[in-house]
C-alpha cells in the first residue's frame, strides 16, 4: 500500500516528526493565503490525488525503497499528470501545482499550530526554569551549563518556527478546520504501508 500517499504529502513528515525544521525540509516551500472554501476543496480532493497516486505507485516505485523520492517524480509522467489536474480540477484548482501549494500550506500550518504554539506558551516557564538553574548554589556550574545548553536548544528550536509562523489569516483557518484535518491525517496514516 502506498506509505505516504504522494510527494506532496511528504509535509505529513511534519506531523509525525513536527519540528523547526520545517523549512529544512522543504526548502522551495512558500505559504499561500489559505481560504476557508479553497482548504476545505483541497482536503476534499484528497482521495482522488490519494487514487491516481495508487494507479501509478508502481510506475514511480524508486530505486532502493525511498518512497518519497520516487513518488516526487510522478508529476512529470504525463497520463498520470493529466489525471492529477483531473482530480483536482473538480474541486476548484487549476492545476495540481495550486492544490499542492494548498496542502503544502495547510500542513505546514496545522504543524506550527500543534507544535510552535504550544511551545510558545511553554516559554516563560522556560525562563523561569532557567533563572532558578542559574540561581540555584547547589547546582554545580558545569551541570548548570549543560542544562542551560539543552534548554536553549529548545528555545532556538521555538525561535525557528515562531520565525516562520504562518499568517494568522492561515491559521484561524486551519483552526476552523481541524476536525476536517484532522480526518485526512487520519486516512492517510491508516493508508501506510
Amino acid at each position: 500500500m502506498f506509505r505516504l500517499a504522494f510527494y506532496a504529502l511528504s509535509v505529513t513528515v511534519m506531523i509525525l516528526g513536527a519540528g523547526a525544521g520545517i523549512r529544512a525540509q522543504m526548502p522551495d516551500f512558500q505559504p499561500v493565503a489559505l481560504t476557508e472554501a479553497g482548504t476545505a476543496q483541497a482536503i476534499s480532493a484528497m482521495p482522488g490525488v490519494m487514487d491516481v497516486a495508487r494507479r501509478h505507485e508502481a510506475s514511480a516505485a524508486p530505486a532502493g525503497g525511498d518512497p518519497l523520492g520516487g513518488l516526487a517524480g510522478l508529476a512529470t509522467y504525463a497520463a498520470a499528470r493529466a489525471e492529477l489536474d483531473a482530480a483536482v480540477g473538480g474541486y476548484g484548482f487549476s492545476g495540481y501545482e495550486g492544490w499542492v501549494e494548498t496542502i503544502q500550506t495547510v500542513m505546514h500550518t496545522f504543524a506550527y499550530v500543534r507544535s510552535a504554539g504550544a511551545m510558545q506558551q511553554m516559554a516563560p516557564a522556560m525562563d523561569a526554569a532557567i533563572q532558578q538553574i542559574i540561581a540555584n548554589p547547589g547546582i554545580p556550574q558545569a551541570q548548570k551549563d549543560a542544562i542551560i545548553a539543552r534548554m536553549g536548544g529548545s528555545q532556538a528550536a521555538m525561535a525557528g518556527m515562531v520565525a516562520n509562523a504562518p499568517s494568522p489569516g492561515n491559521q484561524a483557518i486551519v483552526n476552523a478546520l481541524m476536525p476536517e484535518i484532522e480526518a485526512m491525517i487520519a486516512q492517510l496514516r491508516s493508508a501506510g504501508p
